[in-house]
């Protein structure tokens, strides 16, 4: 039995029709595809990228926001060797700084992770060459300072291994 619902041909058109049954015969052998593709195109250096962020962020005593979005994986299988790398523009720094960390699972510093701290608009990259292969957690956002933090930001980050290294996005 079929998960679709029932259109009509006299609601959607003839050729609507014969497209959404199309689809249907692809049905998982695309969804398969995808992420083959996407993961053989990030293996071979050719797409680095794991995820992109825009934020505007606000932390103050009287509560706090977050609007935007973030977009990808933030906890990844890295292998020893490979660089992890944050493409960071902040655009606006009212209070407080940008926090961005690299570091293993359930392991904060130490030499399985490394963070920086944004304290004025200005775009970078940050990178960290990850010395034992295993899960990584990357996080990216605001950080308190006297006065709470309200900022603006994008970044985007990935992975590469040496000689492979991506321009910046």
């Amino acid at each position: 039995m079929s998960n679709f619902t029932f259109i009509p041909d006299y609601v959607l058109g003839r050729e609507a029709t014969n497209s959404l049954r199309g689809l249907r015969k692809l049905g998982l052998p695309a969804l398969a595809i995808i992420p083959m593709l996407s993961f053989m195109a990030y293996g071979t250096g050719l797409f680095p990228w794991l995820g992109t962020s825009y934020r505007v962020e606000s932390f103050h005593t009287i509560g706090s926001s977050k609007v935007g979005y973030s977009v990808g994986l933030n906890r990844f299988y890295f292998l020893a060797g490979q660089t992890v790398f944050v493409d960071y523009d902040v655009k606006n720094i009212e209070a407080g700084k940008l926090h961005i960390l690299v570091s293993k699972r359930w392991e904060f510093g130490g030499d399985n992770s490394k963070t920086l701290f944004v304290e004025q608009a200005e775009s970078g990259r940050f990178t960290f060459t990850i010395p034992e292969s295993g899960f990584y957690y990357i996080k990216i956002g605001g950080s308190s300072g006297p006065n709470g933090y309200d900022l603006t930001y994008s970044a985007n980050w990935g992975a590469y291994f040496a000689g492979f290294e991506p321009e910046e996005w």
